[in-house]
């Protein structure tokens, strides 16, 4: 299941993101959720269980 989440950003992270974007050809929005599951999988995080069980 896919959720909307908004985040707040320093312009300069927000102008390096758009940059990355247009270089990559890919979305913000793919950018940062790749860095977000990598850094989720390094904690051992990679299901609900694997967060409900991090925060019980």
């Amino acid at each position: 299941m896919s959720r909307i989440i908004t985040i707040s950003l320093p312009d300069t992270i927000r102008r390096e993101l758009d940059r990355m974007s247009q270089d990559e050809c890919v979305s913000r929005s793919d950018i940062v959720r790749e860095s977000m599951v990598a850094k989720a999988s390094r904690h051992g995080v990679s299901t609900d269980q694997d967060v409900f069980d991090k925060v019980s």
